[in-house]
């Protein structure tokens, strides 16, 4: 396993060693962090290293609306699953059902905004209930928590957090780690979400 890279190391014709299975309604930037993570690496080192063609510009963009299939297609191969359970991972997945067209590079009135600059969210578009990350056995971030439409947690009835709501910075998955516990614990000031 790879903690901290110190030089780049070309992945792109490896396997995933470990792949968590997708959980229901989650979103494909939740199960690419869970994966990096699972290989104690961060996400953004990664995911260059497995996808050179995409260096720097995975989490440089809201990788749940963009996903070209160029990129889903590879992942099946590293991840051994089929086209449709990871299709179905991103915001696309609601085209001809919430949806009736999509622009995958630019903003879709359904969803709410994430802008990634410099490697930073600058806004608050990821959210997430407190009490589901706290309950659930394995912890991943919900595609229906982006449908703008939903402002509550159907499970819990609270109001959907769209940052830390210590610091205030906005949720941004690519920078979680395995010693923050995964999805518990904010990336910048290491409270619990």
């Amino acid at each position: 396993m790879i903690s901290y890279v110190t030089r780049f190391i070309d992945l792109s014709d490896k396997n995933f060693f470990i792949v968590p299975r997708p959980q229901e309604d989650e979103l494909l930037s939740s199960w690419l962090v869970r994966i990096a993570l699972a290989h104690d690496t961060m996400p953004w080192s990664f995911y260059n290293m497995h996808f050179p063609e995409y260096k720097n510009i995975i989490f440089s963009r809201d990788i749940d609306v963009w996903a070209p299939k160029v990129f889903l297609q590879k992942l099946v191969w590293k991840s051994g699953y089929s086209y449709e359970p990871i299709y179905n991972l991103t915001l696309k997945s609601y085209i001809g059902t919430l949806l009736p067209q999509f622009n995958p590079s630019g903003c879709n009135k359904y969803f709410s905004y994430i802008k990634i600059r410099g490697r930073s969210n600058k806004l608050y578009g990821q959210r997430y209930c407190p009490e589901c990350l706290q309950a659930d056995e394995v912890l991943y971030f919900r595609k229906k928590w982006r449908l703008k439409a939903i402002q509550k947690c159907e499970i819990h009835n609270l109001e959907l957090a769209n940052k830390c709501l210590k610091c205030g910075e906005p949720i941004s998955l690519y920078k979680f780690t395995r010693e923050g516990n995964g999805f518990t614990k904010c990336w910048s000031c290491n409270s619990y979400l």
